[in-house]
Parts: structure tokens; C-alpha cells; sequence
């Protein structure tokens, strides 16, 4: 095995590592500062109210005052964005919001503690594959970094893997990065494991039962499941819009004094509705509550997770997702009088998060992992039936239908923004890629297939030697030729149309083309015919998604 096949292992390898260190250093801090912060609560319920503004003013300044990318909200969301319009997380942004998710989760925000490993893991995965060198793999290294940051602090790893290939799609699968995933997240959990122990982070001993009414009721939970997670998507995309629209009225100090009110009153009404939860899980799944605090808990998590990662706290949402399903899995059991609670419990969180992330392995995965295997064959019927229920609803803005990404990306984007003042002054001159690579029409076929392999193309724009549009040529069309034959100049292959479009065109109007001729790239050109630049769908993407 040579060197150049080595290095892109030994990086993920290295990069999934150093993931789980800083995953595990980065629970650790914001679980000490948490444990500060709740010990203020008990001397002054005023802190209630308090610690949670100042985490996610905190976080919002962070983000603001630091990143490059001033996303915030959840770390899946993030990802998700930032994997489907290929874009490289730089290790400033992911340090940035790692320490945003601490100081967010640290000081009372409902956010879930692997938040700050998920987002700093895409960042890490990306700075080690430069560091040796490595330039391709982008998007892989996302989602093994995404893996990493969970299975370092989670310690649940097939949950991590699963997870980050399920997520990017809610019909699908993303199996290209399946290796990738593994050895990132595999190398992650043993350090994490070296450093703190081998136990899942919600660990639990749980009584199993079987038989055909477990199965039914199971079933059945799905289905309440599924409908909560319909609500619960319906809830934070509105939390979204309300955030947006506090934001144009009053800027991001009347954005953060909402959202850090809210979280804290609601705080003051139950402690344990705010913070990371990790204790709460604990006293859920052993049937501790009553049914009225279940009730309670779980109205009140819905609204300050909500209210958190929406007004500018940055943290992880699984776990919260996992921690709610298992209120719902508690006060179904309770309410009809069902034994084990912890038993439904954990097929209440495992349905939960299947219908609010659109996954269906990932979910089984996680209760097989943290109380065993004879828990697979319920969670996955109640969870298949949450995802068939929820379908529809989806909760991430960047979480696609299918394997059509760009397509996918620019139609959602494009219906949320189509009419607005900010799109209807944008031009194509405004988001066209100058730096358009060409052939003429007397160059050698060899040249244009060299161009098109090495720069990862399927056409190339043909111009005449005056830099005029005059066709384009498919890679599909020349690629069977050899010998002599790829001597011959790219005149005598046969050319396409060109799908060219004016500089000053309406953007607008080259998005409803694209996508009703399903078109994915246009040729920019000048008055003369000259080619200027090149429009694709992620260009138009990377430049819309801001606005949104």
C-alpha cells in the first residue's frame, strides 16, 4: 500500500481521535459549569432566570463576534447546511460554536451536551486531512467528524454511525462516507473510553418483556410518537420564524432577551426543564415521575428546547429529542397503566427520535446500545411507525428528500424566498463563479477530457477563439474515444446547446428555468456573447441560504 492511500485513513483516523478527546474535554466543561451554575439556582430561583440569558447571550456574541459562519441553533442543523452545500467547516468556526454550546448548555439552556462534539468534530476532521495534505473528501469528513463528536460523548458508536448516515436524507441513506463514519467514530469512542470510562452517557437498567400486546402497544406509542413529533417540528419552525422576525424588529439584543426569558420563566416553574437533562433521563426511565410531572416536564422541555436553539443558544437536540420521547414513553405507560414504564420509556425515546429526525436504524441502535439487544424488535416497529406518521414534517431546513441534492436544496430555498424584495433585485451578475474553466473549439479532445476528470466536471463550455458561447461538450459523449481519436479537435465532437443566460438576468428568472428544464448549469455571457462565468445550483444556493 503506498502513501497516497495511507494518508486519507491515517487522517480520519487521527482527525476521529482528537474528535474524541476534545468531544469528551468539552462535556466535561460544560457538565462542571452546569453543576456551578444549578447549585446558584437552589440559593436564588432569580438564577433561574438569569444564568440562561447570559449562556445564550454568551453564545450569541461568540458566534457573532468570531465565526466566519454565523450559524446558530442546533449542531445537526448546522452540519446538515453545511454538508449539503459543500461547504468546508472551518477549525475556527468549530471551536467557536463548541465553546458557543458550552457556554449555552453550561449556564442552563435546554440544548443537548453533544452539541459542542458534533459541531467541533467537522472543523477538526477538516484541519488534519490539510495538514497532510489531503484535498478531496470534504463532505465525507463532515459527517465522520459529526459521527466522531457523538459516539466521543454519547460513547454510543453504532448509534454515531448510523446516525450520520441516515440524517442527510429522510428517504435515504448516504453510503459513500459509510468508511469514512467508521473508522472516525470507532477511533473517537476508544479515546473517549480511555479517558472516562466505557458507560453510555444514559445508561440504564431496564426490565425487558415480550410477547405479541408489547408489540401492539409498542406500535401504538409509535403512532403517539410520531404525532408529537409532528407537533414538535411544527413548534420549532415557527420558534424559528418568530426568532427571524424578532431579529429584523429589534436586532439580536431583542432576539437573546426573548429567547433567554422564556427559557428562564419557564425554568422557574421546573428546574429540571432546563440545562443538558442527563439527570432527568435517569429519573424518567426508572418510573420515578408522576403523571402529572411527566405531563409538565414534557410541555415545558418542548417550549425551552424550542426557545434555546432558536434565540441564540448554539447545542446539540438529540438528546433532548431522546429525553422528550422517553416523557412521552413514561406517560403512556402510566396513563394506561402499563408495566414497565422503563420499558416504554425507552421505545417512547427511540419512536421520538425516529419521527423528529426522519431515522429509523440509529434510533434501535441507541436502545440496543444503552439497555440491550431484546429492545431492537419493539423500538424499530415503534419507530418505523413514528417515521411513516411524521413523514411529511420535516424539522431540519437542510435535511433533503432524496439523493438530488442540489436540485432539492434550491427548490426548498427558492419557495421560501420567491417574491421577496431581496431576491427580486438579485441579478445573475450577483452570484455568477467568474473563474469558469473552457475549451476552444481547435483544441484536442484530450485536453477537454483532462480538464473535465481533473476538475471533477461532467460538460465544459466550448468557445470560439474570440471567447464566444458557442456550444457545450459532455464528457459522457467523449470518453469511450481513444487512440488518435482523442487527437481530433473538440470541433469534430459533437456539441450541444449551450444553456446560456444574460448577466443581468433576473436571478429569479434563471431559478425558474433551471429548475423547470431541469437544468443544472448555465452559461454567463455578455451582450456580445462572450462567456463571462458559469451559474450552478450551488452557487445559487451558498448565496440564497443566508436570506432565508
Amino acid at each position: 500500500m503506498d502513501r497516497e492511500s495511507v494518508l486519507p485513513w491515517l487522517a480520519v483516523a487521527l482527525g476521529g481521535a482528537a474528535v474524541g478527546l476534545l468531544g469528551a474535554l468539552s462535556f466535561r466543561a460544560l457538565y462542571v459549569l452546569w453543576r456551578i451554575v444549578e447549585s446558584g439556582f437552589s440559593r436564588s430561583p432569580a438564577a433561574a432566570v438569569t444564568f440562561p440569558l447570559l449562556g445564550l447571550l454568551a453564545s450569541y456574541l461568540l458566534v457573532d463576534t468570531f465565526a466566519v459562519n454565523k450559524s446558530i441553533g442546533s449542531a445537526t442543523g448546522i452540519v446538515l447546511a453545511e454538508y449539503h452545500t459543500k461547504g468546508a467547516p472551518s477549525l475556527r468556526d468549530s471551536v467557536v460554536r463548541a465553546f458557543a454550546g458550552v457556554a449555552t448548555i453550561g449556564f442552563g439552556g435546554a440544548a443537548g451536551p453533544e452539541g459542542p462534539g458534533i459541531l467541533i468534530g467537522p472543523g477538526i476532521m477538516q484541519y488534519v486531512a490539510r495538514a497532510l495534505g489531503i484535498r478531496s473528501r470534504r463532505g465525507r469528513l463532515t459527517l465522520a467528524g459529526a459521527a466522531a463528536g457523538l459516539a466521543g460523548v454519547l460513547k454510543t458508536p453504532a448509534t454515531a454511525i448510523l446516525y450520520a448516515l441516515e440524517v442527510p436524507f429522510t428517504r435515504g441513506i448516504e453510503k459513500e462516507p459509510f468508511l469514512e463514519v467508521v473508522l472516525a467514530a470507532t477511533a473517537s469512542y476508544a479515546v473517549s473510553v480511555a479517558l472516562t470510562g466505557p458507560v453510555p452517557l444514559f445508561a440504564v437498567q431496564v426490565q425487558l418483556i415480550s410477547g405479541p400486546a408489547t408489540l401492539v402497544w409498542s406500535a401504538i406509542l409509535g403512532v403517539v410518537a410520531g404525532a408529537y413529533s409532528v407537533g414538535f417540528s411544527k413548534l420549532y419552525g415557527l420558534a424559528g420564524r418568530a426568532s427571524s422576525a424578532t431579529r429584523l424588529r429589534g436586532g439580536f439584543a431583542l432576539t437573546v432577551l426573548t429567547g433567554g426569558a422564556a427559557v428562564g420563566l419557564l425554568g422557574l416553574a421546573s428546574r429540571s426543564s432546563i440545562g443538558p437533562g442527563i439527570d432527568l433521563m435517569g429519573s424518567v426511565v426508572l418510573g420515578a415521575l408522576a403523571v402529572q410531572s411527566l405531563a409538565l416536564l414534557l410541555a415545558l422541555r418542548s417550549f425551552t428546547v424550542t426557545a434555546t436553539l432558536n434565540f441564540g443558544g448554539v447545542g446539540g437536540l438529540l438528546t433532548p429529542v431522546v429525553i422528550n420521547g422517553a416523557l412521552l414513553g413514561a406517560l403512556y405507560a402510566k396513563l394506561l397503566g402499563l408495566e414497565p414504564v422503563s420499558f416504554y420509556a425507552l421505545v417512547g425515546a427511540a419512536a421520538t427520535l425516529a419521527g423528529t429526525y426522519k431515522i429509523l436504524l440509529a434510533p434501535a441502535a441507541m436502545v440496543v446500545e444503552l439497555s440491550g439487544v431484546g429492545f431492537m424488535i419493539p423500538a424499530l416497529l415503534a419507530s418505523a411507525v413514528s417515521y411513516a406518521v411524521s413523514l411529511p414534517t420535516t424539522l431540519f431546513r437542510f435535511q433533503l428528500t432524496g439523493s438530488a441534492k442540489e436540485e432539492a436544496l434550491l427548490r426548498s430555498i427558492y419557495s421560501r424566498l420567491k417574491g421577496s424584495q431581496f431576491l427580486s433585485h438579485m441579478r445573475v451578475l450577483d452570484v455568477v463563479n467568474r473563474a469558469v474553466r473552457s475549451v476552444k473549439l481547435d483544441d484536442q479532445l484530450r485536453v477537454a477530457i483532462e480538464v473535465m476528470t481533473s476538475e471533477g466536471l461532467d460538460e465544459l463550455p466550448v468557445v470560439d477563439e474570440d471567447g464566444r458561447l458557442v456550444g457545450r461538450i459532455s464528457i459522457d459523449d467523449i470518453s469511450w474515444l481513444g487512440g488518435s481519436r482523442l487527437d481530433a479537435p473538440v470541433s469534430s465532437a459533437p456539441l450541444l446547446s449551450a444553456n446560456s443566460i444574460g448577466l443581468d438576468a433576473p436571478l429569479e428568472d434563471a431559478i425558474e428555468r433551471m429548475l423547470t428544464a431541469g437544468i443544472r448549469t448555465l452559461y454567463a455571457v455578455a451582450p456580445d456573447g462572450v462567456l463571462v462565468g458559469v451559474l450552478d445550483e450551488m452557487a445559487i444556493v451558498r448565496a440564497l441560504m443566508g436570506h432565508i
